[in-house]
Order: C-alpha cells, then sequence, then structure tokens
C-alpha cells in the first residue's frame, strides 16, 4: 500500500511523522467501461437529482423544441406507454430498465478507460441529455482531455431554450464527480 508522510517540527524538539494510506489517483483507477456499471452512491445521485412523481409531468426536453411527459424517477413517456400513475416500486423497477439503457450508451460512447465515478458523472449527464455521441464532451474525453470534459459539463445547463439553475447545479455536480 502506497503511504505518506508528514513531519512536523516543533521547536526544534523533533520529528513527528504520521502515516497515512495514500489515495490513489483517478488514473490508475480507471479501466475499460464495458467492464463497468453504475455504482450504488451513483444511482442514488441520479435519484437524487432526478426525484420521483407518481403522476406524470410536463418534462421539456434539453436539447429540442420537444415537449415530452415524464414518469417517476425521470422516465420519459414513449408513446406506446399509458402510464398515468406508479408507485416507487415501479418507477424503481422502470429507473433500472432505463440506467441500464444509459450505462450502454456510456459503453459505447467512451474510447477511454474510465474511473467508477467518471463512470457514474457520465450515466448521470446521459441519463439527463440523452445519447450524445458526437458532444464535444465526448470528444474531448476519446481525446484523452479528461479535464476538458468534465469543463463541457456546464455547456449543458439548458431547457426549453433557458439557462435552469437546476441544470447549472446538476451539471457542477456531475463534474465534481467526474474529478474526484
Amino acid at each position: 500500500m502506497n503511504y505518506r508522510a508528514l513531519a512536523l517540527v516543533g521547536g526544534g524538539v523533533g520529528i513527528l511523522a504520521l502515516f497515512w494510506p495514500r489515495r490513489a489517483k483517478a488514473s490508475s483507477r480507471r479501466q475499460d467501461p464495458a467492464t463497468l456499471s453504475t455504482s450504488s452512491a451513483g444511482i442514488d445521485f441520479i435519484l437524487d437529482e432526478e426525484g420521483y412523481s407518481a403522476t406524470p409531468y410536463l418534462d421539456d426536453d434539453v436539447n429540442t423544441a420537444r415537449v415530452e411527459y415524464s414518469i417517476g424517477h425521470g422516465h420519459q413517456i414513449q408513446p406506446n406507454e399509458n402510464l398515468t400513475n406508479v408507485t416507487r416500486q415501479q418507477a424503481r423497477e422502470i429507473f433500472a430498465q432505463d440506467l441500464a439503457r444509459f450505462e450502454r450508451m456510456v459503453q459505447d460512447n467512451a474510447d477511454v478507460p474510465l474511473s467508477q465515478n467518471e463512470f457514474d458523472a457520465l450515466v448521470s449527464w446521459s441519463y439527463n441529455v440523452g445519447n450524445r455521441p458526437n458532444s464535444t464532451l465526448y470528444r474531448k474525453l476519446n481525446a484523452g482531455d479528461y479535464d476538458g470534459a468534465a469543463a463541457e459539463f456546464a455547456s449543458w445547463r439548458m431547457a426549453g431554450g433557458k439557462v435552469l439553475s437546476a441544470l447549472v447545479a446538476r451539471r457542477e455536480a456531475e463534474s465534481n464527480l467526474f474529478l474526484s
């Protein structure tokens, strides 16, 4: 195990050394995205961001003029679905299906190794904005510019043509998760 040492000198009397485990850098914990799935902390993060609604609510699509309805934990109701009310349990089941789809998107779009937190942040972002393989975020990420990719989260802060404070906060949280 890697350790760090801290030496303190007190009034010329002596040196006290304290040791604690060194945290591995994100780059040393990166792995093939195909081997990753969203962590329980990542799931909690997305669920907290999405909230819960038992009934459909109007959900402006982040990147188009379309207006759609969502239910549960941000599930966009499809034309062939007749969802008018869902319990928390039903919402979690729908969420699990949606989550698997967004995990596959990240696995397909990321051509570079990712840490667990990087993966979780990208899944959260994808869950919210959809599949964006040609985005500047993915272009920077796939070029190995992890810091540049993290900065790109902030670009995705609009819905219905307006900057939303909730999206600004979510993108900042996703960027911070990505960089941690």
